[in-house]
């Protein structure tokens, strides 16, 4: 890749973590405390704007501690945002073009119409999301949640999540009814629990839950793939959850080359964190100052990284469409197979393609 051309480029790439969204803005020049030195003029400089610790961002760090980006003629700068509403505007008007994203914010912009398609899975998570409620109440059964306040972010995967429970333990509508559910951002929530405004957390993701728990006595009732009532484990794989690595339809069709960077660079993350999960989990670690401990409680066993497109991951999103869309969430339905690119993945890496997208630039 040329420096005349890394010069003229502009990017912005976005991470939205579980329902908030983070932008990637490539910057004119390096920065110090970019993945390579600024004296690597030939590298384009990325400043990588992410949300505090999601399951998006340990392979940007190991990316980041192996110079994976830097193999691919990136250079990385991370920025920090604490709100998501500025992001998703920039999704909308089409400025942010390349990034990451949970399965629920990525359908709510495709059923809301914005231009933009996925490239690849980036994970799948199964256990991720947790239910907890306050270990004073002895909820054992969940018609026990009847009369219960619980606060969850809406429009995001723990929405979707809370759903697929409650038709998987068998509550009808009434009894759903009877659950007062509020809308809280992760920070709310976390404040409004220890606080006493509400009586449980739905399905909201490591490692915020984990702090919720340190803070206020608890019990687990359920992660996003089963439920623990009474101790007793009931599986509900529809709660299965993924995040999405996608590009907007402009920008794929305009820099195929810089999206297969992108790509390249992040399949050598997931090889690594696969291959020396040990060394991988140390990293994260001292990149975002969260305890192995913890780490260990959402990546250890319950993410799986796996950059690829296939029918199982196809399946997964169109469920949740068909749930959000069932709900009132999303205006629209939509067949996700028309906003899967998968050919800049089919032509690096063609074994990590078993399903073909619908998606082909104009």
């Amino acid at each position: 890749m040329s420096t005349t051309v890394a010069a003229m480029i502009v990017v912005v790439i976005i991470i939205i973590a579980a329902g908030a969204a983070y932008a990637y803005v490539l910057t004119s020049r390096p920065s110090a405390t970019s993945s390579t030195s600024a004296t690597s003029t030939a590298l384009i400089p990325v400043s990588i704007a992410m949300g505090e610790a999601s399951v998006q961002e340990p392979l940007y760090n190991i990316a980041v501690n192996q110079s994976f980006f830097a193999q691919e003629g990136l250079a990385v700068t991370p920025q920090i945002f604490s709100s998501g509403s500025a992001e998703d505007s920039s999704v909308a008007s089409g400025a942010a073009v390349l990034g990451v994203t949970g399965g629920t914010p990525f359908e709510s912009m495709v059923t809301g119409g914005v231009p933009i398609v996925a490239l690849a899975q980036l994970n799948y998570a199964t256990a991720y999301h947790f239910l907890i409620v306050k270990k004073s109440l002895n909820v054992t059964t969940p018609q026990q949640l009847e009369g219960l306040t619980l606060g969850l972010t809406f429009s995001s995967d723990s929405q979707y999540i809370i759903n697929a429970m409650f038709a998987a333990v068998g509550l009808n509508s009434t009894q759903i009814s009877k659950i007062k559910l509020v809308n809280l951002a992760p920070n709310s929530l976390l404040s409004a629990y220890k606080e006493g405004q509400i009586d449980g957390i739905a399905f909201l993701w490591s490692p915020f839950i984990q702090e919720a728990e340190a803070e206020v006595p608890s019990t687990v009732l359920a992660q996003n793939n089963e439920t623990y009532f009474g101790g007793h484990v009931q599986a509900f794989p529809q709660g299965q959850v993924s995040s999405i690595i996608f590009a907007s339809q402009a920008f794929a069709a305009a820099h195929q080359n810089i999206v297969q960077d992108y790509l390249r660079a992040m399949i050598k993350a997931q090889a690594y964190f696969n291959a020396n999960r040990t060394e991988a989990l140390t990293i994260v670690s001292q990149a975002e100052k969260i305890p192995i401990s913890t780490l260990n409680q959402y990546l250890g066993t319950g993410t799986t990284y796996t950059i690829e497109v296939n029918h199982a991951w196809l399946n997964i999103l169109q469920n949740e469409i068909g749930v959000m869309y069932g709900l009132g969430v999303f205006k629209t339905s939509v067949n996700i197979t028309n906003y899967v690119y998968s050919t800049p993945l089919a032509q690096i890496a063609p074994s990590r393609v078993t399903a073909t997208g619908g998606y082909t630039p104009s």
